[in-house]
């Protein structure tokens, strides 16, 4: 009998031990796991998006999964009216130092890699499928581009940071290579999911049409 109530005894502590954590107050949860992304293997943009997830709770992430579930039924709904969607494959074409310069800001930055995924990133989360093809050829002319910029400024049609930051783009291509250069532009083609092979056609009769190949050696034709 006493070997009986010492086991009940620590059932009942264990019992109580575990109470006690789920009474732990969310902060010092949240703080254990924004610890566990302070990694020195991570690059600072990495940790500091893990680290983001530390000011979400359990019930947060119910929340959001019901909250995007309505969204995205109310999307698919969209979607069948339609039978694909052709947006830009990217945004923008940014330099690699462009990029490396907002990822190592403190605290860092991803505005210009987010904008590259605009288009993209809702793709995986519709359960969609695309596939990209060569479209054409984009003229950047950086010097033209801070010209217009600075008379438009003058014009009062753009702000003063606006006009700074086109100097400042063409200043940094000046450094890294040409002001003027011819870019590959590119279109993607979504479609509901199990559509692959339907959309592969489709893709294939564009690129058939536009006579462009991929990589700048395709674009010659231009």
């Amino acid at each position: 009998q006493q070997q009986q109530q010492q086991v009940q005894g620590s059932t009942a502590a264990a019992g109580e031990e575990q109470v006690q954590k789920r009474r732990r107050k969310p902060e010092e949860e949240l703080e254990k796991q924004q610890a566990l992304v302070y990694d020195s293997r991570l690059l600072p943009v990495t940790s500091h998006i893990l680290a983001g997830a530390g000011t979400f709770t359990a019930a947060d992430v119910y929340d959001h999964l019901a909250a995007f579930a309505r969204l995205r039924a109310a999307a698919v709904s969209e979607l069948q009216r339609v039978d694909c969607l052709l947006v830009p494959t990217a945004l923008a074409h940014y330099t690699v130092q462009e990029i490396a310069a907002e990822e190592s800001a403190t605290p860092p930055r991803w505005a210009s890699n987010a904008k590259l995924g605009r288009f993209t990133n809702f793709v995986n989360l519709l359960d969609m499928c695309g596939v990209a093809v060569p479209s054409g050829l984009v003229m950047l002319d950086a010097v033209a581009a801070a010209e217009e910029a600075e008379a438009a400024l003058q014009a009062g049609q753009v702000s003063a940071a606006d006009a700074a930051a086109v100097r400042e783009r063409t200043f940094h291509l000046a450094q890294t290579g040409a002001t003027r250069v011819a870019l590959p532009f590119g279109v993607t083609i979504l479609a509901g999911a199990w559509k692959d092979e339907w959309l592969a056609c489709v893709a294939q009769k564009m690129q058939e049409a536009s006579g462009l190949g991929c990589g700048p050696d395709g674009h010659l034709r231009v």
